[in-house]
């Protein structure tokens, strides 16, 4: 039986390799996703008390929620960041570990409702940070690969936090764990209000 909401081949982002990124979600390469307007991406199912994703699936292309799904909006603050006296949501001093720090209280977050809920296989992580999203779904693999170092060769910053995220991740999407297939989503921060105002 096909799967039809799969992120690979023609629907999946390419690195400059030409390898799929597959933890990178960009609706506008998805068929399934690309025709919808931004307002009709993500749906409340008051059921479950979860944000979905919807699209429109084959047979009928007609819109429909993906009941796999599970959509988070994570974010990270920091006031007055670089100058003495900046407060982040996590009680440290950049922006950047903020954001790192919203992913992993999401994660948990993740745990928490897929351990309940094993129908929802298919998990969406929207940030408006690019740094969080660039990291987790392409540089962390070379950084790990290189033993903590960037493409410049400068130390990759946050490395064992983002490693310790790193493996959360994976045991999440592991066939023999929970299998599911996590995808980071890089929304304008207009769009990712709500987590927007949380952390601040």
């Amino acid at each position: 039986m096909a799967h039809y909401f799969s992120h690979q081949g023609y629907d999946g982002a390419f690195d400059q390799r030409g390898q799929g990124i597959y933890r990178l979600f960009v609706p506008d390469l998805s068929s399934f996703h690309r025709i919808l307007p931004e307002a009709q991406l993500i749906t409340y199912n008051a059921s479950k008390e979860i944000a979905q994703l919807q699209g429109v699936y084959p047979p009928s292309w007609a819109l429909k929620r993906d009941p796999g799904s599970l959509v988070i909006h994570i974010d990270g603050a920091c006031r007055n960041n670089g100058q003495p006296g900046a407060r982040a949501s996590w009680g440290v001093f950049t922006s950047s570990r903020a954001e790192i720090e919203a992913l992993s209280h999401g994660i948990d977050i993740i745990y928490d409702i897929c351990f309940y809920d094993h129908s929802l296989t298919r998990v969406k992580i929207v940030s408006d940070s690019q740094y969080l999203v660039n990291t987790m779904s392409m540089w962390v693999y070379d950084w790990a690969a290189s033993g903590g170092f960037t493409a410049s060769g400068r130390p990759a910053v946050h490395f064992n936090r983002l490693m310790d995220l790193q493996s959360r991740l994976e045991g999440l999407e592991s066939p023999d764990n929970a299998d599911i297939d996590i995808q980071f989503w890089r929304v304008p921060r207009v769009r990712n209000h709500e987590a927007d105002a949380l952390a601040n």
